[in-house]
């Protein structure tokens, strides 16, 4: 719940009223899942789009498919401390631990930019 709710804050610091941000707890024994919808404040129409979207548009992170992901161009720059923030995004969605004979870590993606991009990240940290 805390990686939640830092989503929570830094939403509100980085789009304001624009967006309305809420966490749902969706964890039962079958799943342990916490969701946090982040939607535009505003009705959306062909000209209005969400905050989020038009970010995501304008560092080059929107509209690809899983083959065609990378990291964005502007993390290789960030603190530390925010690229940590962006792996552990990625860890939370594609991430695994494993317990079968060994304990095994490791993060999947099809997209060999991004692989490597995490990599070079990883490299740096």
């Amino acid at each position: 719940m805390e990686l939640a709710e830092r989503i929570v804050v830094l939403s509100n610091r980085v789009f304001g009223d624009s967006i309305n941000p809420r966490i749902e707890d969706q964890r039962n024994e079958a799943s342990r899942c916490i969701q946090v919808f982040l939607p535009s404040s505003a009705p959306l129409s062909r000209s209005t789009r969400n905050p989020i979207t038009v970010m995501m548009s304008e560092i080059g992170c929107f509209g690809f498919t899983a083959i065609g992901k990378k990291v964005p161009d502007c993390m290789f720059s960030e603190s530390v401390d925010n690229v940590k923030a962006f792996l552990s995004g990625l860890w939370c969605t594609d991430g695994h631990i494993g317990f079968n004979k060994v304990p095994s870590v490791h993060y999947s993606t099809i997209s060999y930019q991004l692989a490597h991009g995490v990599s070079s990240l990883l490299l740096r940290s």
